[in-house]
């Protein structure tokens, strides 16, 4: 082996949309960290600068404007012997295109434009972004550089593009090292969305052009069972075409709202992990994680001789240009000269190999980079999200949250949730002494005086409120105050009966009930809504008010609009039923001596106590919380997108499954009663569809969310009979019946 290896550094950054200050900040520390390690090149996550959820400030000037501002203030540093990635956004010829500029010695050497957008899911990037070409065959021209940049670097004109590689021809390795003979060290560029697709820029880069490195800049959103899709991808190509991905990840909300990027930037040489970022607690809450990882090149030539690997290069007519970071592309004849067919950017002389003497601290990747249940992916990634939004609302008077606690699960998880944030706070302040996140509670808790535990500091962070009425029964009461108290929260309770009770008697137009022990929906309607506004009251304005609702309640619409599920936030309100049940199960390993306290919440049958302490969720719906959950996922989710009579086909065509036999008792479902149930769904889908277009912002978890505003875009005005469907549904269990 060599002596003479190159240090790979994954920033992976929590940044805030438009901060530019902060941005430039972490960015900078992020370098200054990278080159400490004794990194050769830098990478950042995508669109870096700026922020990825920008939105529609993408259309603002201002955002490229200051975009090539906070470049210049890099530029200005004159970092020396290190290839740095930047991502942000970049106008040319009037169009807007996602980009990452490369740097070297204070020098721009190519801007990589995004050849595929990501338009699925949350992503909108066409909204705002064109694609640079078609990403098959991939093409550059001269980009004319903003006066300001000119300026500090000197550089009038740089290729734009995404058909270009980086060759690295070294003067350092001694001619005597085995790395003398391997030439050059060649780069390809990927970024986030074009790793996805079938002809991948990664297998040309490293099946045509023999790359030895392909980066990554991406934003990729956290959902729950996919956090190492990323992982497994780059280990299946790197292990088939031998050579080193680094994908770099945003981590944390970035004030795009629902989203919560999950960070694991990580770096696969020939299918093995050397490195991956934020994989421990201590890390989750850091703005700026470098991880550096020391690839010997040798290595990668290695595996491609032994397992036979063909490098078409041959197939590859290969076309040059040379960046001399003194004077870069200065030749007035190259400036203005035709590149479209240019595929490497050659630089000489660069120093980028080092004769590797830097210790880098190791991590137990092999016990945290996989083996997240998906309990623990809700204990972390609700954390951080409610971490983001609380530490910026800090400066603004924000001194934590409040609850409407009922006693039920839905309720309970998100005080469960909070709780866990307060441990991971607890660890940052006492044992990572985290210093930002000291700095942005000390005017919330007394940090100096004393060691405080995770149930003081949720004393300080959460309050929990149980507004009862003459319908609310001793038992939630029991679950609501075990609990609290369990955690440490501060605990309120107050009976609205009165209220109510002074509107019921008083207020004209009021529908009358059908016997004295009934209650009309118009009757619960007002006891939910007096609840939310007693829970804004209590919150004094300098609490964010948490929603508790659930994704499978919110939709088929059971909710009462405007009542606790309108909040700031809500933590929860893309999760199952099912995952929330199986949180608080997992809870009970991490907030002491709580099994008998959560037992009792989590055998409690849900009921929202609206018309009595027997009343039932699961009999109002007319389904189960299991039903619920399958009939979310086809719709729209992991099992397809299906509508009533695609759903009922779906469903009986996989009835023998165990995903389908377990949401019925293990029976095989008879068709009749299969039809009737998702007649049901989708006649209250239908009906309630309204609803949905006022949820509280909530972190996006689930494919099968019903978020109106950013995820699943429907009509809200429906024939909520769906007679032509349903009439294929009945003309469907007359064949089957039939025989």
């Amino acid at each position: 082996m060599s002596s003479y290896k190159f240090g790979i550094a994954i920033c992976t950054l929590n940044q805030l949309c438009l901060d530019f200050k902060g941005n430039l900040s972490r960015i900078l520390t992020s370098i200054d960290r990278a080159i400490e390690l004794g990194a050769s090149i830098r990478l950042g996550p995508e669109l870096e600068i700026t922020g990825y959820g920008c939105e529609d400030a993408f259309y603002e000037i201002d955002t490229v404007f200051h975009s090539w501002q906070v470049l210049g203030e890099i530029l200005k540093k004159n970092y020396k012997n290190i290839i740095i990635c930047i991502g942000m956004p970049v106008i040319k010829d009037s169009c807007l295109y996602n980009c990452v500029t490369i740097i070297y010695n204070s020098k721009i050497v190519y801007i990589r434009a995004k050849n595929r957008l990501a338009i699925h899911g949350n992503y909108r990037e066409n909204r705002y972004f064109k694609p640079w070409n078609d990403g098959t065959n991939g093409s550059i021209s001269w980009f004319e550089l903003p006066p300001l940049i000119t300026e500090i670097c000197e550089q009038k004109r740089v290729p734009f593009g995404d058909g270009a590689i980086i060759e690295i021809k070294d003067n350092v390795i001694e001619n005597n090292d085995l790395q003398a003979s391997l030439g050059v060290f060649r780069i390809g560029f990927e970024i986030c969305e074009e790793l996805w697709h079938a002809d991948t820029q990664s297998n040309r880069h490293f099946g045509l052009r023999a790359c030895h490195l392909v980066v990554n800049p991406s934003s990729s959103y956290w959902e729950l069972r996919k956090l190492d899709n990323a992982y497994n991808h780059v280990r299946s190509v790197t292990s088939k075409t031998g050579g080193v991905y680094a994908y770099v990840n945003n981590i944390g909300c970035d004030g795009g709202g629902r989203l919560c990027f999950y960070g694991r930037s990580f770096v696969m040489e020939n299918g093995n992990l050397l490195s991956m970022s934020n994989v421990l607690s201590d890390e989750l809450f850091d703005e700026v994680s470098v991880t550096v990882s020391a690839v010997d090149p040798i290595n990668i030539q290695q595996f491609r001789l032994q397992n036979n690997i063909p490098i078409r290069s041959c197939t590859v007519s290969e076309k040059f240009i040379k960046f001399n970071d003194s004077k870069p592309y200065e030749n007035s004849s190259m400036l203005y000269s035709n590149i479209s067919d240019v595929n490497t950017i050659t630089i000489e002389n660069c120093g980028f190999f080092k004769n590797w003497n830097f210790e880098i601290p190791q991590t137990n990747i092999a016990k945290n980079f996989v083996g997240l249940c998906p309990e623990e992916e809700i204990m972390r990634y609700c954390s951080l999200w409610l971490w983001d939004y609380l530490r910026r609302c800090i400066p603004g008077g924000i001194k934590g949250f409040i609850v409407p606690l009922s006693g039920g699960l839905d309720s309970s998880s998100v005080v469960c949730i909070v709780y866990s944030l307060c441990r991971f706070l607890h660890h940052q302040i006492y044992s990572v002494k985290n210093q930002n996140v000291i700095k942005s509670l000390k005017s919330i808790l007394d940090i100096e005086a004393h060691e405080l535990q995770p149930q003081d500091i949720c004393q300080r962070l959460l309050r929990c409120c149980y507004l009862r009425t003459k319908f609310s029964g001793q038992d939630s009461y029991d679950r609501a105050k075990n609990l609290a108290q369990l955690v440490g929260a501060d605990f309120q309770t107050y009976d609205l009966t009165d209220i109510y009770q002074k509107i019921i008697d008083t207020v004209p137009l009021g529908i009358k009930p059908k016997s004295t022990d009934d209650v009309t929906i118009q009757q619960q309607n007002v006891q939910a809504r007096i609840r939310m506004v007693l829970t804004y009251y209590m919150s004094e304005c300098n609490r964010l008010v948490l929603a508790t609702g659930n994704v499978d309640e919110a939709l088929v619409g059971y909710l009462t609009k405007y009542d606790c599920s309108s909040a700031d936030l809500n933590p929860i309100g893309s999760i199952s039923k099912n995952d929330l049940k199986r949180f608080m199960i997992y809870s009970k390993q991490i907030i002491p001596n709580s099994e008998q306290v959560l037992d009792h919440i989590i055998n409690a049958i849900p009921s929202a106590e609206l018309t009595g302490q027997d009343q039932k969720d699961e009999e109002d719906l007319g389904l189960t919380y299991d039903e619920l959950s399958l009939f979310g996922r086809i719709r729209r989710g992991i099992y397809g997108t299906y509508g009533p009579y695609g759903m009922f086909c779906k469903i009986w065509n996989d009835r023998h499954a165990d995903h389908v036999r377990q949401v019925f008792n293990g029976q095989l479902v008879e068709p009749t009663l299969l039809a009737s149930k998702i007649k049901r769904f989708f006649t209250l889908y239908a009906r309630n569809r309204h609803k949905q277009t006022i949820l509280t912002p909530s972190l996006h978890t689930e494919t099968y969310s019903p978020d109106d505003n950013r995820f699943d875009h429907r009509q809200f005005l429906f024939n909520t009979k769906w007679p032509w469907q349903f009439e294929q549904i009945d003309k469907m269990i007359e064949q089957i019946l039939n025989g």
